[in-house]
């Protein structure tokens, strides 16, 4: 019994100066979760280059940008030109928001990254296109060009809102 008593003060003194170390639980926000909801919508967007090393894109240019989200994915897409690409949200702080958007073929790959700031029906920001040209499978030219670009906002969170009127 003596035994049986000194092993359960022992025990006691062990587990009484043993750290305990408890492991915290952190749950992070999706970043899709912290996109203020004011980018989705559709977007007359304004653009003027500011750098390029190509004639591909020195002159102003006008476009239309909807933006949506269908479950985890984001959609730009263009109603003019029926171009779309899925986007990749790079980051996300307060109203201002990175993003990319890829294309691939044999002969050419890009890669636009468009920063903005949205600031109610309004956006600013950059936007880098990046082109590189191939072909027989080897990369022949790079082209890159930065614009300075403005956003207004012209309607809800669809195109398709805005063609129906």
């Amino acid at each position: 019994m003596k035994k049986l008593i000194l092993l359960c003060l022992i025990s006691t003194l062990i587990l009484i100066n043993y750290p305990v170390s408890a492991q915290v639980i952190k749950g992070e926000v999706s970043i899709l979760e912290k996109i203020p909801q004011g980018l989705y919508g559709s977007w007359i967007v304004h653009g003027v280059p500011i750098y390029s090393n190509t004639n591909s894109f020195s002159a102003p240019s006008v476009d239309y940008w909807n933006i949506y989200r269908n479950n985890d994915v984001i959609t730009l897409e263009n109603p003019e030109t029926n171009a779309r690409a899925s986007v990749t949200i790079d980051t996300v702080n307060n109203n201002t928001i990175k993003f990319t958007r890829k294309s691939d073929t044999t002969e050419e790959k890009t890669i636009e990254t468009p920063t903005i700031t949205i600031n109610g029906e309004n956006f600013w920001g950059t936007d880098k296109i990046v082109i590189k040209k191939y072909k027989d499978n080897k990369q022949i030219k790079t082209e890159i060009t930065l614009f300075s670009i403005k956003g207004i906002k012209i309607g809800g969170n669809s195109s398709s809102e805005i063609l129906k009127k």
